[in-house]
């Protein structure tokens, strides 16, 4: 089906082409096809001029994507044949056919700065804010700072060795060259407060004390 529809592309027989294309998209037996499918398309769009329809194929593209790096590609693509007029419409309709943690959503996040939508990924998956607090920092501080410390407090509660321990530091760290030193130095004297007699912790945390205090 595939090769059928690149086959009429090449002769330029449009109408058989489509044909193929929309043949193999109703088959169910063809999922494993579908994006090669609609990167046909796209392409059939774009060699007779339907601007309109290769804007659809490209948004079904992107819905039906599988690589990050064809995301970040087909999103520009989809992008460049917009007007700037009607470019925030056709993002926030996008937008609402996407779960907020949906890698799509945000990489349009931080593609078009929408700190709105990253900060909705991150109350989706409070882990996202490990990626993206430094992008939301600046615009909701005091959120990014209950984040993180919620998001350091779970991690103590699920950590029962050294390399936990270990990993729970680094986002210490990480909390503290984000947010500063002083939400850095807090939690680590929260965290010899509330565990004291987890030794392996508490060296763990002297060994990162004298980084956090370096930060600003």
């Amino acid at each position: 089906m595939l090769e059928l529809a690149a086959y009429y592309l090449d002769r330029e027989e449009w109408d058989n082409a489509e044909a193929m294309i929309e043949t193999g998209k109703r088959h169910k037996k063809l999922v494993h096809i579908q994006q090669s499918l609609l990167e046909t398309e796209r392409r059939l769009y774009s060699l007779t001029g339907n601007r309109e329809k290769e804007k659809e194929a490209l948004r079904n593209m992107l819905l039906a994507r599988n690589m990050m790096l064809e995301i970040e590609k087909t999103y520009q693509q989809w992008k460049e044949l917009h007007e700037d007029s009607e470019w925030d419409t056709a993002v926030k309709q996008l937008l609402n056919e996407l779960s907020a943690s949906d890698p799509l959503a945000i990489h349009i996040g931080m593609e078009e700065d929408k700190p709105e939508v990253l900060l909705a990924a991150c109350e989706k998956d409070l882990w996202k804010i490990r990626e993206l607090g430094p992008r939301l920092q600046p615009v909701y501080p005091d959120i990014v700072r209950e984040m993180f410390s919620q998001l350091v407090d779970h991690g103590a509660r699920m950590a029962t060795n050294r390399k936990q321990y270990r990993a729970l530091c680094r986002l210490v760290k990480q909390c503290a060259k984000v947010n500063g030193k002083a939400q850095g130095i807090e939690l680590i004297a929260k965290l010899r407060n509330e565990y004291p007699r987890r030794s392996a912790l508490m060296e763990e945390l002297a060994k990162i004390e004298q980084a956090v205090a370096r930060f600003t």
